[in-house]
């Protein structure tokens, strides 16, 4: 694998995204990256990235979440920053990038600066990731409404996370009606 260049942030090495959607598209060039917004609404969105194969087969995935009052550059690009690290969670969810850390520099970076703006309203990153894992692979109802049973209280407590497990709902649905 290529190996990408880094950024030092408190002494640890992170892979912006940019980096990773570079080698991506050299060592992968007739994948796909789809993206989708999965919620969006008070000043919040969620953003879903998925990295297809050449047989059209998902491959990895990732999600991101921002918050437009939570940093400088959300205030005027809170939905394109929001997409861009749901694609640098996708491609290190394929490897890319990862040597040293899953997250991307832009994600540190925005953390950081985010640090001691605490509101119940942001999804922690550790929830997501979560959410994440355990909606990856479910294409039934009933693996859906178990996922749902293990992130109940998540469900409550963040509308953005309710919005994942929807929108998961109604891809399932999708599917079946298509099946049929």
């Amino acid at each position: 694998m290529t190996k990408l260049k880094t950024i030092d942030i408190k002494g640890k090495a992170y892979v912006t995204v940019n980096e990773r959607i570079k080698v991506f598209r050299q060592e992968h060039p007739n994948y796909a990256i789809i993206t989708s917004m999965t919620h969006f609404g008070d000043g919040e969105c969620i953003f879903r990235a998925e990295v297809y194969d050449d047989k059209e087969r998902c491959i990895a995935v990732g999600h991101a979440h921002e918050k437009e009052s939570s940093s400088y550059i959300n205030k005027t690009s809170y939905i394109e920053n929001c997409e861009t690290s749901a694609i640098g969670r996708a491609l290190g969810c394929m490897g890319i990038g990862v040597d040293d850390s899953y997250a991307s520099a832009d994600e540190v970076i925005n953390a950081m600066s985010n640090q001691g703006k605490k509101d119940a309203s942001v999804v922690p990153q550790s929830v997501i990731e979560s959410v994440s894992l355990a909606l990856e692979g479910v294409g039934t109802i009933s693996a859906l409404m178990s996922a749902y049973k293990q992130h109940e209280s998540e469900i409550e407590q963040y509308p953005s996370i309710k919005a994942m497990f929807t929108q998961r709902k109604q891809l399932i649905k999708k599917a079946q009606d298509v099946a049929q």
